[in-house]
């Protein structure tokens, strides 16, 4: 399929192949780095391996969030290179501003009502926690799905695709994300699924019909964040530090019936708005 797409749009897609492995072979190295350092001054320290164990996973979402800030910022760097303007990502954001479409809309609605009538009899309230421990899945969460946003909106904006080549990165760019944090996470309770599952929407909302990132951020700030932070519903925790615990967990099933439903209604919405344009 791709040798017989034209010269520019192979070169495109081969250019943003090579930038989404280099931004996360960053994030893993960055990662792993960290951890390095940690470890090292622990064993200066005498600490056990217990006591690194349980500070690595105390901080992890620290540890994280540096480490996506170190692999995007000289990713983001390459990528306005392509860009003539004077304040490329600035300007980027401002041309790509929109209002929320009503189908973003209909989709947090969906995602916010579907598992809660699914799992609203499972649902309690954990009691009072410490909010500091709320505020790093919170904040860790944005960056988590934040930055990986960034990269391929950049990627998109900078290396335009056609639908269907837009549609194999985001497959490519989002199991690349799943095996980098599953060598990185080794020592948290990632879910592949989630992040995958999370990740997909995000970056499918953003080029759904033309490219713009208020969708997605809308996503982002309104569903995948707060259940972050009030179900424990994240990448790398469980209800541990959460406001209300899930008795039974999601599953993969009721949660896939779920983004069907998502991606069919904009792929049936899509083709409408089609059809009363021609």
């Amino acid at each position: 399929m791709i040798s017989s797409l034209k010269p520019e749009v192979h070169s495109a897609l081969k250019k943003q192949v090579i930038y989404t492995l280099l931004y996360f072979s960053l994030f893993w190295g960055a990662h792993l780095a960290i951890v390095s350092i940690v470890v090292f001054f622990h064993f200066m320290l005498d600490h056990n391996l217990n006591i690194i164990d349980s500070w690595i996973q105390e901080e992890a979402w620290k540890i994280i969030i540096i480490s996506k800030l170190l692999a995007g910022f000289p990713i983001l760097k390459f990528l306005v290179i392509y860009s003539d303007e004077r304040y490329p990502i600035f300007s980027l954001l401002k041309k790509s501003l929109s209002s929320i479409r009503r189908e973003t809309f209909v989709c947090i609605i969906l995602l916010i009502v579907m598992p809660s009538v699914i799992h609203f009899s499972y649902i309690s309230y954990a009691g009072p926690i410490n909010f500091v421990k709320v505020f790093w899945p919170l904040v860790g969460t944005i960056v988590f799905y934040g930055v990986d946003f960034l990269i391929f909106f950049f990627m998109q904006a900078m290396m335009p695709l056609r639908t269907r080549q837009s549609l194999l990165i985001i497959v490519i760019f989002a199991l690349a994300s799943v095996f980098a944090h599953r060598l990185a996470l080794s020592y948290a309770e990632y879910d592949s699924f989630l992040n995958f599952s999370f990740l997909s929407l995000l970056l499918y909302i953003s080029i759904w019909r033309g490219l713009s990132w208020t969708d997605s951020v809308a996503l982002l700030a309104l569903v995948i964040a707060p259940i972050a932070v009030f179900l424990g519903v994240n990448p790398i925790e469980s209800e541990t530090s959460s406001l209300f615990v899930l008795e039974n967990d999601f599953s993969s099933l009721s949660f896939l019936s779920v983004l069907f439903l998502l991606f069919s209604y904009l792929w049936w919405r899509g083709r409408q708005l089609d059809s009363r344009h021609k």
